[in-house]
């Protein structure tokens, strides 16, 4: 039986499988170890629904039901069922006969599967332009999440084309989407999104100018400050170093000076003292000078 593909079962058969209670063994979701006993025990007894048993519950909710069907003619192991052909037709004739509003379902439009319901279809081709679309009567397009950019998303909005993202499981995702304009999203949390009045963390547009605003004066007050601390602090450089070089200057100057005046004394004596003038005027003058050494 493991090795049966699925297409051969009935109903009946399936409806003995055990479709809940790997919800409790194998918890898909953190939200599963906050359920109460009598939640676990309601899970460990659900079954496969059937199509009209899920469109009863949709209608209940007030909510759209996405299809993509997969026929049997996609599925090499089901190529002999006497279903083959016309099982898209019957799934098709289930929905009308429902009595569920047909604008309610979201239909995966293919060529394989062309429908003539008042189905709302829905696309996956990223090749056609929204122009396109429109005019193959499809309304909404359905994209996986990393496959499509806010520039994308803004031409489809424009022509009045609403976008569907898959699988958004993310809070953060949820709402990065929601602020860029998309329709839905297909998630496998909807009960923590469920409370999610507005994106995480968003912005209005006032608020967006003032916080640009006020970011930008900030920066230009910021800049003026570290100019005029530099050009004050270059401007003190520039004084000392003047100031170093006055101060050097007069102390060559007076050094001159000094030596000068030791000459004329020495001069004035009628030439008494000469081995220490003369030593004076050898420290002071260098060793190379042809003067010194004819004096």
């Amino acid at each position: 039986m493991k090795q049966t593909a699925a297409c051969w079962f009935n109903m009946s058969q399936l409806k003995q499988l055990d479709a809940g209670s790997w919800f409790i063994e194998s918890p898909p979701f953190p939200e599963s170890s906050s359920l109460s006993d009598g939640e676990k025990s309601l899970f460990r007894n659900q079954s496969i629904p059937l199509l009209l048993e899920l469109l009863h519950v949709a209608s209940q909710a007030n909510t759209s039901v996405m299809f993509d069907i997969k026929t049997y003619d996609d599925r090499q192991h089901c190529k002999d069922h006497p279903h083959l052909t016309n099982s898209g037709k019957i799934i098709v004739d289930t929905i009308v006969n429902s009595g569920f509003p047909n604008e309610k379902i979201w239909w995966l439009y293919h060529d394989k599967l062309n429908i003539s319901t008042n189905f709302t279809k829905v696309s996956n081709d990223k090749t056609a332009s929204p122009q396109e679309l429109l005019s193959a009567g499809i309304s909404i397009v359905n994209f996986g999440y990393s496959s499509i950019f806010w520039d994308e998303i803004s031409a489809y909005n424009e022509q009045n084309i609403s976008v569907n993202m898959y699988v958004v499981d993310s809070p953060w995702l949820f709402s990065l989407y929601w602020c860029m304009g998309v329709y839905s999203v297909t998630t496998n949390r909807c009960s923590s999104f469920y409370n999610i009045g507005s994106p995480v963390w968003h912005l209005t547009p006032e608020g967006f100018l003032a916080l640009w605003l006020t970011t930008d004066v900030l920066s230009i007050a910021i800049v003026l400050i570290l100019w005029i601390t530099q050009k004050h602090r270059r401007n003190r450089m520039i004084y000392k170093m003047e100031s170093v070089s006055i101060d050097s200057n007069v102390g060559v100057f007076q050094s001159s000076q000094t030596m000068k005046e030791k000459l004329l004394f020495c001069g004035e004596h009628g030439g008494s003292e000469p081995d220490i003038a003369l030593s004076e005027v050898e420290d002071h003058a260098p060793e190379s000078s042809s003067s010194n050494q004819k004096y």
